[in-house]
């Protein structure tokens, strides 16, 4: 009851499937540096089993995280976890990749080399449909490539758009 939590701080019938819900406690340093180290290496070893995309440069694997980038164009900050598809095509349960940062590098020249910058719903929008379609793909990092080449490509062309109508 409200007495209960008012003078002992707690509920002590709290009926235990209740208490269950709240999850495990957060992990120590120790556990969390194992854990990270231990997404590192499989990080490291999905990206040796998987092609490399044309272009694409690994930029570090560091804290469960992978940072790939095609200079210019986009960088991708991707972790395990995500869905995917399995070796027979199938639905591999959070086998694949998840997208956390998507970025386009595309620059206008002569405005400082300041990159083209997209709002935080475009961007997540832009994430959400890399995420979709890289799940359903034996080659997930190829699919990252297409996509976001793709869509610097377009920014790169309304970049040219935009400077040819300030000439004329």
């Amino acid at each position: 009851s409200a007495l209960d939590v008012l003078v002992g701080g707690g509920y002590p019938r709290l009926p235990a499937a209740i208490g269950d819900l709240r999850g495990e406690l957060p992990l120590s340093d120790a556990a969390r540096a194992r854990a990270e180290s231990d997404l590192d290496t499989a990080i490291r070893e999905r990206l040796l089993a998987e092609s490399r995309p044309p272009r694409v440069r690994y930029e570090s694997v560091a804290r469960g995280k992978v940072t790939l980038t095609v200079p210019g164009e986009f960088r991708a900050v991707l972790t395990l976890g995500g869905v995917g598809l399995g070796a027979e095509g199938d639905h591999a349960d959070l086998g694949g990749w998840r997208v956390l940062a998507l970025s386009m590098l595309v620059a206008e020249a002569g405005a400082g080399e300041a990159a083209v910058q997209m709002n935080p719903l475009q961007n997540l929008s832009l994430r959400h449909e890399l995420a979709a379609r890289m799940s359903h793909t034996t080659t997930p990092l190829l699919v990252l490539y297409h996509y976001a080449h793709g869509i610097a490509t377009s920014l790169a062309l309304s970049v040219v758009a935009r400077q040819a109508r300030t000439l004329v």
